[in-house]
């Protein structure tokens, strides 16, 4: 069965595979099965608990017995697809991400398909097994699918060229956690706007979790409004930014009486040069950016209650 999500821009999450040995230190998806907290992963094979800190291993694992899931559900959704791992992970093989496909490709012939969801830091894996999966080789897309990378800085852009060259009808970028700025992809001097299609961005959230600059998401919108790519804020996370309480700073407002109750002793820090975050959780930080909700999804119309 499909498991519930809170991600916004999603509805469900289907899991073919589970698990990623990329190693992500601030990694959401690793303290859902370490603490069973996940409803969908009951059955699932987990490691035993190793370490001191009784973490629990979160080796990549195929579920062929999951495959069909998005084809048992009836109305159209918006499917994550194995977002508790990496479905291009090492670990899995391309025989086994050919099958994902495969399922893909059963949805395409439904009457009211679903919108699959697919994000992936090994952008190389994902390009070679689009182009190997026999029906992109043949020339056919699958329409309902958005493939995408994900990006927490420049550092990673290499992923989304990778990306570009993949044969997908749908790309998109997920930069989140942002940890550092990161800009569009330049072809000749402009946008390279027919190869990816949109950007979602969010702050860190979660224990260990470091502030985003609000300039690093401005940037990225303004850079989307210029190239005619979607653009979805998706969230601050854990810090929010001091110019984006109304138009005042609060780095001394500890008791100031103007102050919402959530920001009275909060933790402070400095973001950069005459700007603090303020770390109020990801909630109540929010998902508006200069007081404006940025909710551009191709795919909004599906989601329960819209956007």
């Amino acid at each position: 069965m499909l498991g519930n999500t809170k991600i916004s821009y999603l509805s469900r999450l289907y899991h073919p595979t589970t698990g990623c040995s990329f190693g992500c230190p601030t990694c959401w998806a690793r303290p859902l099965v370490r603490n069973r907290l996940a409803g969908v992963m009951r059955g699932l094979p987990v490691g035993p608990a190793v370490g001191t800190d009784a973490t629990y291993a979160f080796d990549p694992a195929f579920h062929p017995d999951r495959l069909a899931d998005p084809l048992r559900a009836r109305r159209p959704q918006v499917i994550g697809v194995s977002f508790l791992g990496d479905w291009c992970d090492p670990g899995i093989t391309r025989a086994q991400r050919f099958q994902i496909l495969d399922v893909a490709e059963k949805n395409e012939q439904r009457t009211e398909p679903h919108t699959l969801i697919f994000a992936t830091k090994q952008a190389e894996e994902m390009r070679c097994t689009l182009t190997e999966w026999r029906h992109c080789s043949a020339g056919f897309l699958l329409n309902h699918c958005w493939f995408g990378v994900s990006v927490s800085d420049a550092g990673d852009s290499w992923r989304v060229l990778e990306l570009q060259q993949a044969p997908a009808a749908h790309r998109w970028v997920s930069y989140e956690p942002a940890t550092g700025p990161w800009s569009l992809p330049l072809a000749g001097g402009a946008y390279n706007r027919p190869q990816i299609d949109l950007v979602i961005v969010g702050g860190e959230s979660g224990p260990g979790a470091r502030p985003m600059h609000p300039d690093w998401a401005r940037s990225v919108r303004d850079q989307c409004a210029e190239a005619d790519v979607g653009f979805y804020f998706k969230q601050f996370g854990e810090w929010l930014p001091d110019d984006q309480f109304d138009g005042e700073p609060f780095e001394f407002r500890h008791g100031h009486p103007g102050a919402p109750f959530w920001a009275l002793n909060a933790p402070v820090c400095n973001v950069s040069p005459g700007l603090h975050a303020c770390r109020v959780g990801t909630k109540a930080a929010g998902h508006r950016l200069d007081g404006a909700k940025h909710t551009d999804l191709p795919w909004s119309h599906l989601l329960e209650g819209g956007q």
